[in-house]
């Protein structure tokens, strides 16, 4: 079996099919929910809708759902604020699921560089054996449903397999890369539980 685990992923090909089958299981979720819902698109979760409710009025220059009171219905600090870079737009209801994608597809490229740091791919995995791992974590992990609920999760997710990706990398090389300070630091943002692995990491 031909050894790929130095080859840059971007030469390989099971990480590029896997998040095209990833990219098509998310399209496949989200034909059903507007068959199921008549053409309307709607979060598994009503929190979503809390979250760009709150981000509408911080784009307006107050924080809490009630214009005349303060409140803080959020469970993640800077998600709001992100949503509320959209707050101008039409489409402001679908910015958490095009974003949630988009975390969902690196969160992806992150478990792929995780099982190349295992050294798996060539030396004991084929290119099939790969895609099968990979989508085994993924369900394990709940990438795909997470996507849905409309919250900050796919972001969570995808900060802490960059955390780890991080670690193994300065174990591995002694070398701090930036994207590990990043997810250090913005991690306890996202969700406060991320805290945990923050102090960890440090």
């Amino acid at each position: 079996m031909q050894d790929t685990a130095n080859y840059p992923l971007s030469k390989q090909v099971w990480p590029w099919l896997t998040q095209a089958i990833i990219v098509l299981a998310i399209c496949f979720v989200i034909l059903k929910i507007l068959n199921l819902n008549q053409g309307k698109f709607t979060y598994t979760l009503d929190d979503a809708y809390i979250h760009l409710a709150l981000s509408d009025n911080i784009a307006n220059g107050h924080y809490g759902l009630n214009t005349l009171e303060m409140s803080a219905p959020s469970s993640s600090i800077i998600w709001p604020f992100i949503l509320a870079a959209g707050s101008a737009s039409k489409y402001h209801e679908y910015l958490p699921l095009a974003l949630n994608i988009v975390f969902s597809i690196l969160s992806v490229y992150f478990i792929s560089r995780l099982l190349v740091h295992c050294g798996l791919p060539g030396k004991y995995l084929g290119t099939s054996a790969c895609i099968i791992v990979s989508l085994l974590l993924i369900l394990s992990i709940n990438i795909i449903g997470a996507a849905f609920t409309g919250m900050e999760h796919s972001l969570q997710i995808m900060v802490t397999l960059c955390l780890v990706d991080g670690l193994i990398v300065f174990l591995k090389d002694d070398k701090i890369r930036w994207w590990l300070v990043v997810a250090i630091v913005i991690g306890p943002w996202i969700r406060y539980e991320n805290s945990s692995l923050t102090l960890a990491a440090i």
